[in-house]
């Protein structure tokens, strides 16, 4: 961390704990709390026709940027200028976040994204989500984990809430709780999307999410208040007012308010860079189930999730301006500003 402190990132705790991710001592076992060494990728079968994808997993499970890039860039290529999507630009630049944003080289930022989507899936093996046979098991076994783990209290102010910073810490509100459970939900193969409830005044009181299968099978679920409602969108949900009181007795507020939600597809900012959208399309045919899920373009989310939901969907779908706010804040700290 000896960079980041001179930097006095200590009042913004990614700062110190993405630095202390990527120490050479050691990294915090996120699914116990302990102070663990780097725990190793397993080595890929017939490795040698796999390579570079088994070299940049392993680089990445250990915490080796340096190696990591290094096979990044000899599986995906450079970011070049001709990467920029111009719809893209104009979502970054309306929350001040540069055009250069997408055409720098793979930096930091790049590996929090494909370390953190390892630690996300490392968590799910751990806990034994990666053994259950379907869906509804997995996601029920999701929200047990996050149910149990994450205290619903608000972080203090400065601590910024990429998920898997709230499980390391341990605590955050309905749209924290929310957010990682979703995460949780797009490492297993599932479509995603965060629900804002929303009332008369634009404020939103409670923040759910929808989570989707190929298949056809959807569920809404509220990791704040431990709900999981299998076979039931987020419509069907505000359409039944008797369901409504049923699992949230005491809150007319959200009976109220679900009926207006906004959706939003939590793409991360670094899934809208070319070379990570590259990267991982190369990676997925070495990797297979084992590549952590990241850098699908996500106007591609955006869509799929469109088509799984449905021409009668009633909720305005877009794309989630909160994780690039967070990335803006990322930016200025790394400016010292």
């Amino acid at each position: 961390m000896k960079s980041l402190l001179g930097m006095k990132l200590l009042t913004l705790i990614f700062g110190v704990l993405a630095a202390f991710l990527l120490t050479t001592s050691g990294l915090p076992d996120v699914v116990t709390g302990a102070t663990a060494k780097p725990a190793a990728a397993p080595k890929p079968k017939n490795e040698e026709p796999r390579r570079p994808a088994g070299v940049w997993l392993k680089a990445v499970a250990a915490g080796d940027q340096a190696k990591a890039f290094e096979t990044a860039r000899e599986i995906a290529g450079a970011s070049s200028k001709k990467q920029i999507d111009s719809e893209y630009a104009a979502i970054f630049a309306k929350e001040g976040v540069p055009e250069s944003f997408f055409t720098e080289p793979l930096n930091e930022y790049d590996f929090h994204l494909w370390y953190y989507a390892w630690i996300l899936r490392d968590i799910l093996k751990n806990n034994g989500v990666d053994d259950l046979k379907t869906d509804d098991a997995k996601l029920r076994k999701i929200l047990t984990m996050v149910s149990a783990r994450i205290a619903r209290r608000e972080a203090p102010k400065g601590l910024l809430p990429w998920p898997v910073l709230v499980w390391a810490r341990k605590y955050g509100l309905c749209d924290r709780m929310a957010w990682l459970f979703a995460e949780f939900a797009y490492q297993i193969g599932l479509e995603t999307r965060i629900v804002y409830l929303m009332n008369s005044k634009g404020v939103s009181p409670h923040t759910i999410c929808e989570i989707r299968g190929e298949d056809g099978k959807v569920w809404t679920v509220d990791p704040y208040s431990g709900i999981l409602l299998s076979d039931v969108s987020v419509a069907k949900l505000a359409a039944s007012p008797k369901l409504m009181r049923k699992i949230w007795p005491k809150r007319p507020d959200w009976w109220k308010t679900l009926p207006n939600s906004i959706c939003w597809i939590p793409a991360m900012p670094q899934d809208y860079r070319k070379v990570n959208q590259r990267l991982q399309t190369d990676l997925i045919p070495a990797l297979d189930s084992r590549c952590p899920r990241f850098g699908e373009d996500p106007k591609a989310r955006l869509k799929r999730y469109k088509e799984l939901a449905g021409k009668n969907d009633p909720f305005e779908t877009k794309l989630w301006f909160f994780p690039i706010r967070l990335m803006k804040i990322e930016l200025k700290i790394k400016a010292g500003k």
